[in-house]
């Protein structure tokens, strides 16, 4: 289908370059069954074709480069992903909370019973359980493995989609997960934790990072990758015995849709007085779901 020589061809140059590139837009040719060679000389690989299919050849690749140049920078793209302490907006309530919690002034039975997901409580209209559950933890354990590992998922997260928005849409689906989660269990349930919010985050992670490879038409089962990722993390660490399954499931579930519907309003909410909005919308959900929860 092609030759290959050391000397200059008599033939019609269309391209010269690296011999990656050459040998890649070779196959291109080859796949349309058109004769080409390949030439190296002057210290420089050179793609040629007779004259006749010149104009042929050249559209083919024309339009094979510009089908690709997009799905190539995205993939090709070095993101940076160093550690930031922006992902310490999302820990911040819980934070502040388990202070509340561990402290001997403060009664902690009494935080735990006006704050937690209470199934039948939120269904009669405590709606902010939802989002105070999420602020509470039984202990130091399940306090720094909430920390830990929402630290590290959040701080991929923003980088996907800026830290506003990110915020104040996990918060929100967090909270309709728990709020799932009653729905589906309505009587006794009993649940706290930010677990909810970090199989979120990562639901957000994985739907973004799929939504990234079908925008740039990558072949189908490599866009469900990230996704098909991710549910087997929730498999891994999200199904441990003694753990809130359905409330992990339901946030990464939500956190999915998040991750395939945020992403079209990252721009346009960059602005920093937007994101200082949305910071502040984040913080006041919590705010006034324990204004309520206490009075």
């Amino acid at each position: 289908m092609f030759d290959e020589t050391t000397e200059e061809s008599t033939g019609c140059e269309i391209f010269t370059g690296s011999s990656a590139k050459v040998m890649e837009l070779s196959l291109v040719l080859a796949s349309q069954s058109l004769p080409h060679q390949i030439g190296f000389y002057n210290n420089i690989y050179h793609l040629t074709v007779e004259l006749e299919i010149e104009t042929q050849s050249r559209q083919l690749i024309d339009r094979y480069i510009a089908e690709n140049k997009s799905w190539r920078a995205e993939i090709n793209q070095t993101e940076d992903i160093s550690l930031s302490t922006l992902p310490f907006l999302f820990l911040l309530a819980p934070v502040l909370l388990f202070f509340f919690q561990v402290h001997p002034f403060f009664n902690n039975h009494l935080i735990t019973l006006l704050g937690r997901c209470d199934a039948i409580k939120i269904l009669s209209g405590e709606w902010w359980r939802v989002f105070t559950g999420l602020t509470l933890h039984s202990g130091s354990q399940h306090f720094l493995s909430n920390l830990l590992a929402g630290y590290f998922i959040f701080n991929l997260v923003v980088h996907k989609i800026n830290p506003g928005l990110s915020l104040l849409g996990t918060i929100l689906l967090s909270g309709i997960a728990n709020l799932a989660v009653a729905l589906t269990i309505s009587g006794g349930h009993l649940s706290i934790g930010f677990s909810t919010a970090v199989f979120a985050g990562l639901g957000i992670l994985s739907g973004s990072q799929s939504l990234a490879y079908f925008i740039h038409k990558m072949d189908g089962i490599k866009s469900w990758t990230p996704v098909i990722s991710g549910f087997f993390i929730v498999v891994l660490m999200g199904l441990a015995e003694g753990s809130d399954i359905l409330a992990h499931v339901y946030g990464f579930v939500f956190g999915l849709f998040g991750g395939f519907t945020l992403p079209f309003l990252n721009t346009k909410t960059k602005p920093l007085w937007i994101q200082n909005l949305l910071v502040l919308a984040s913080g006041s959900i919590f705010g006034l779901s324990w204004f309520l929860a206490l009075n």
